[in-house]
């Protein structure tokens, strides 16, 4: 029989943002933060954004203006946060030394753990230092702006996320994380671990600090990465490592399904004399096999093999199987677990995609 689907909207992550509409104009709170000086911001923002999660597929509109926060806030399930553009609305630490949390905007699973959240339109700033006329590098800061652990169904538009001294957004165990149309300012500006469905097209990428890459990509599958612009930040003084960096794009730790295309990089590689990898925009590395030869036995979801690899953390999701010869040559699945009984090793896997 016919497989029913739904074509959902790539331009709302899926989702019909038709609830309420949380602004300056009607909540208290966001009108009060235009007020508040040097003040903490992050309870007034949470508690309004707190609210909205209450009505799913709720938007909070920020207004124009540099909003102190003194810790992380969180998004719930089906709430959209909105700035007034990149250069109008920006986020940053109130005070570095007394931030708690460990990004400006974080979700880790603990209790925090949203889906379908929607973010737009401004700039998170981590706090770093301003570069003097003789620093060698950034310093300062909190280092990530953006952080999420095990989300699904998250996006950005249009937002600038400018750390500088450290990887900017980190995304561990993502599953569908989109980046649409923003600006990355950082050494690794835009981590991902072990994702799936990882997105990123039309982004522009600074890199500074003698950073390593643009994009790094441990493990994971089914990334893309489109239509997108890497470079260091200012080329203009040699002698600083501060505004320069390397590469585009790192993989490693293994991964499938990945996908660059339309592409640009321009001025990437060390300050001259501070490295001797010059030129290298694209590097893949770590994808070594733990083992190789047949399989004894297997079944619909197992594949048990003699003499197999022990003290491999199979449970991380960076290890696969792969056919290499008779039938079935070139499938593989992704582990998942394993059991070892002296010198028999069954491994666990993945249903085909």
């Amino acid at each position: 029989a016919p497989l029913d689907f739904t074509v959902r909207s790539a331009a709302n992550n899926g989702t019909l943002w038709n609830g309420s509409i949380f602004d300056s104009s009607n909540t208290a709170e966001l009108a009060q933060i235009l007020t508040n000086g040097t003040a903490d911001d992050a309870v007034l923002i949470q508690t309004v954004l707190t609210r909205a999660g209450q009505t799913p597929n709720s938007t909070v509109v920020l207004p124009t203006g540099t909003f102190l926060l003194g810790s992380t806030i969180s998004l719930p399930s089906r709430t959209r946060l909105v700035g007034a553009g990149m250069d109008q609305t920006i986020l940053r630490p109130r005070d570095v030394a007394t931030f708690n949390g460990q990004a400006l905007i974080l979700s880790d699973g603990g209790g925090r753990t949203s889906t379908s959240t929607l973010f737009e339109n401004f700039t998170l700033h981590s706090g770093y230092n301003p570069l003097g006329p003789t620093d060698p590098l950034y310093t300062g800061g909190i280092g990530h702006v953006a952080r999420f652990f095990s989300q699904t169904d998250v996006t950005f538009r249009n937002v600038r996320f400018d750390a500088r001294v450290d990887d900017a957004v980190f995304v561990d165990n993502g599953n569908r994380t989109t980046f649409e149309s923003c600006e990355f300012i950082g050494a690794t500006p835009l981590f991902a671990n072990n994702s799936r469905q990882f997105f990123v097209n039309d982004c522009d990428f600074y890199l500074t600090n003698n950073g390593g890459a643009g994009v790094g990509n441990w493990g994971g599958e089914q990334t893309s990465i489109t239509n997108s612009r890497a470079q260091s930040l200012d080329t203009s003084d040699p002698t600083r490592q501060a505004n320069w960096g390397l590469r585009f794009f790192v993989n490693a730790h293994g991964g499938r399904f990945k996908y660059l295309g339309a592409n640009h990089t321009q001025n990437l590689g060390y300050a001259p004399g501070f490295g001797d990898n010059m030129g290298e925009n694209f590097l893949w590395e770590g994808a070594t096999s733990v083992f190789a030869g047949r399989a004894t036995s297997g079944s619909a979801s197992t594949v048990t093999i003699q003499n197999g690899p022990t003290g491999v953390d199979f449970a991380s999701g960076r290890y696969y199987v792969t056919i290499v010869q008779g039938q079935g040559i070139g499938q593989n699945r992704r582990v998942t677990a394993a059991t070892v009984n002296g010198t028999t090793v069954t491994l666990t896997l993945e249903s085909p995609l």
